[in-house]
């Protein structure tokens, strides 16, 4: 999570934050037309807070790209693509340095 004009925006994790928005607010799944099932106040206070980890898109984009280009849940070349352009045109970071902090070892950075 990151706090860009004092609001925390989810950069990872988005659907896991849903699935917990919907488990304590089941209306919220109305236009979802799926019953979602009632949680005992034990489970929704233990949903009340979770855990996040705080930073800048600077310090995040190494996890993503480890995760995302070279790790297991892996997107599609055109999304990879994307994020590797954005670190090197906004952060100004090299491709070299992009495939090398994200253990790049298939020159999928170059390629892409």
């Amino acid at each position: 999570m990151v706090t860009e004009n004092g609001k925390n925006i989810v950069i990872e994790g988005n659907r896991r934050l849903a699935a917990v928005k919907l488990l304590l607010h089941p209306a919220l799944a109305t236009d979802l037309k799926r019953d979602i099932p009632v949680r005992t106040s034990i489970q929704r206070e233990s949903l009340a807070s979770i855990p996040t980890m705080q930073g800048t898109r600077e310090e995040a984009w190494r996890y993503l790209g480890c995760k995302h280009v070279n790790g297991p849940a892996q997107w599609s070349n055109l999304a990879k693509s994307r994020h590797i352009a954005c670190i090197y045109r906004d952060l100004g970071v090299s491709l070299e340095d992009i495939a090398r902090q994200i253990g790049d070892a298939h020159r999928t950075v170059h390629r892409l």
